[in-house]
Formats: C-alpha cells, sequence, structure tokens
C-alpha cells in the first residue's frame, strides 16, 4: 500500500492526539485572556545578593594582621 500526500493530510487522528490539541489550543486562549498586560518603560533589576560582599564593596577589604 502506497501512502499518498493526500492520504497524509486529510488522515483521521488519533482519539489522543486530538485530546492534547485541543487542551494545548484551550490553555492557549486561556492564556490570551488572562495575561498580564506589558507596561511601557519597565525594567528588569539584577537580582541583589548574588555576589559575595567582598567583591561589591567599593574599597578592598583590609586584611587583619595574622598572630
Amino acid at each position: 500500500m502506497k501512502l499518498r500526500k493526500r492520504d497524509l493530510i486529510f488522515a483521521k487522528p488519533r482519539r489522543s492526539t486530538a485530546v492534547l490539541a485541543m487542551v494545548w489550543i484551550g490553555i492557549f486562549v486561556l492564556y490570551l485572556f488572562v495575561k498580564p498586560e506589558q507596561q511601557a518603560g519597565t525594567t528588569i533589576l539584577p537580582l541583589s545578593g548574588l555576589l559575595p560582599a567582598s567583591i561589591t564593596q567599593s574599597e578592598p577589604a583590609q586584611a587583619e594582621p595574622a598572630n
């Protein structure tokens, strides 16, 4: 049996494939309705506290004398 391009285009999908496609489409439509609006001029600030204090200090740390 040779498959033709027309047979592949109009083939009936399996039930699980159709259910997954409908769930994906439903979630996408829901997202379009509930997504937050983008605010103009907002910037993403870097997270603070990721670098140790010795790197972020403006003056070099003083070494304590060894006894």
